[in-house]
């Protein structure tokens, strides 16, 4: 799952392709402006896997989606079959971020690292989860985006190419499409996998070694984790997609938590989910917004659009943990979820 080509030549070919010149205010514009707080507030979220499989050890990235409970999403072919992993999390020295890998590798044989269980995984969907035993003071959970993205959106990713000497690389991209496939692969010792999963497909370079890592909007919030290349095609990566990845977390008991103010910004009735509370919204008490967020999800949930309904429940019990209609929000999810 590797290209020949470097993420500066191909960035360099997709602007020539757009009509762009190196001096274009667009390029300057993404790499000076939202991609680069996309990458220092994605990065706080991001870990390098190190998984030990027999004589070899194995690497990949992951997201943190849960920093309370410690909990870490990846790739299923990252951890293979290992039930003991070792991760590590963005370092700094003197203020600056730590890049280069064999300072990080330097850490590990002096004990560094933090120690990880895999609890869950799903090698169809290629997934797994991660607890952690603890969770660096400044590390923030990655929130989730409350749905798929679409063509043409801007994306962004970070991950941890096994070629390169150096960790935390930040990928821009496009959204091509978002479908669901069936397809296979191979490991480095021949090993074939074989995957099904709602995928978003993108035309930024991935490589070994970026897999599980994630893939941000422009607003900072998950929409799939990094699968792979296809090996018979350029520019053409593969993500699994946060569809995926929720009934993923929910199949194992576990609530995807989203962006807080994403949450809070729903206003209108329409049929993409918002609930229509409008004005109250902002200013009503938590009770009252978590309320009418609750009407609105069984209002879905009576219409059969069980799916939407679902994700308010969890909208409701991530947004507005101490009232009482997240309490019933999370009786109905789990009779829903059964």
């Amino acid at each position: 799952m590797a290209y020949r080509y470097s993420v500066q030549a191909v960035s360099w070919m997709l602007a020539l392709a757009a009509g762009l010149t190196l001096a274009g205010q667009p390029v300057a514009a993404q790499s000076e402006g939202v991609g680069e707080k996309i990458y220092q507030r994605t990065l706080r979220s991001t870990v390098w896997i190190l998984a030990p499989k027999g004589a070899r050890t194995s690497s990949g990235t992951g997201s943190l989606i849960d920093a309370t409970r410690g909990i870490v999403i990846t790739n299923s072919h990252v951890v293979g079959d290992v039930d003991k992993v070792i991760v590590l999390f963005p370092a700094y020295r003197k203020g600056s971020l730590v890049t280069e890998r064999a300072d990080y590798l330097a850490m590990v044989k002096t004990g560094g690292g933090i120690q990880g269980e895999v609890i869950h995984r799903d090698a169809k969907r290629d997934l797994a989860l991660i607890k952690l035993k603890r969770v660096p003071q400044d590390a923030k959970g990655l929130p989730l985006a409350q749905k798929s993205p679409g063509p043409a959106q801007r994306v962004h990713s970070i991950g941890n190419p096994g070629r390169s000497g150096a960790l935390w690389l930040y990928t821009s991209g496009t959204v091509r499409q978002v479908y669901h496939k069936r397809w296979s692969s191979k490991d480095r010792e021949n090993k074939a996998y074989n995957f099904e999963a709602q995928v978003v497909e993108t035309q930024s370079p991935t490589n070994p070694g970026d897999s599980g890592g994630p893939l941000v909007n422009d607003r900072g919030e998950m929409v799939a984790i990094t699968q792979g290349t296809a090996m018979d095609a350029q520019l053409l990566s593969l993500f699994i997609d946060v569809s995926e990845i929720k009934q993923f977390l929910r199949e194992n008991h576990l609530t995807p938590k989203y962006s807080r103010a994403l949450a809070r910004t729903d206003s209108g009735s329409s049929k993409d989910g918002t609930d229509g509370s409008g004005g109250a919204e902002s200013n009503g008490s938590d009770e009252q917004r978590a309320a009418n967020k609750l009407k609105f999800a069984k209002t879905l949930a009576d219409d059969g659009k069980l799916e939407k309904a679902k994700d308010r429940y969890e909208e409701i019990i991530t947004s507005f943990p101490n009232t009482k209609a997240a309490a019933e929000a999370k009786l109905l999810l789990d009779k829903l979820s059964k």
